[in-house]
């Protein structure tokens, strides 16, 4: 399902090729439990995503929020034309930023 990886104070994490409804709970959990057990400076790297529907969409935008709420931010990367176009018709590409790979999404946040 998601794996995660850590470059310095970021933690790059990995979807599977859906995020669907039969999905989205379990990611949902996933990314809740590494933001509350500390990370707050996630990167989400969509490469391997083919569909998401609205509780994927729904389980980024959770993550996203609790991020923020603790000082951090979660950042999209590698987004298929067809993932960008759904972000782009929800209006979601003006909450998260997005970038073409993971050490751009990375470096993107301010060192500490």
């Amino acid at each position: 399902m998601m794996e995660s990886r850590t470059i310095g104070d970021v933690t790059v994490v990995t979807t599977g090729p859906e995020l669907n409804a039969n999905v989205a709970p379990r990611a949902r959990q996933f990314l809740e439990d590494l933001i509350n057990g500390g990370v707050t400076k996630v990167v989400v790297d969509l490469s391997p995503l083919a569909f998401i529907d609205s509780a994927g969409l729904g389980s980024l935008i959770s993550a996203v929020k609790t991020a923020r709420a603790k000082g951090g931010d979660v950042r999209l990367c590698c987004l298929s034309q067809e993932v960008r176009t759904i972000f782009e018709l929800t209006r979601l590409s003006k909450v998260f930023r997005m970038y073409a790979d993971p050490d751009s999404a990375v470096m993107s946040f301010p060192r500490e």
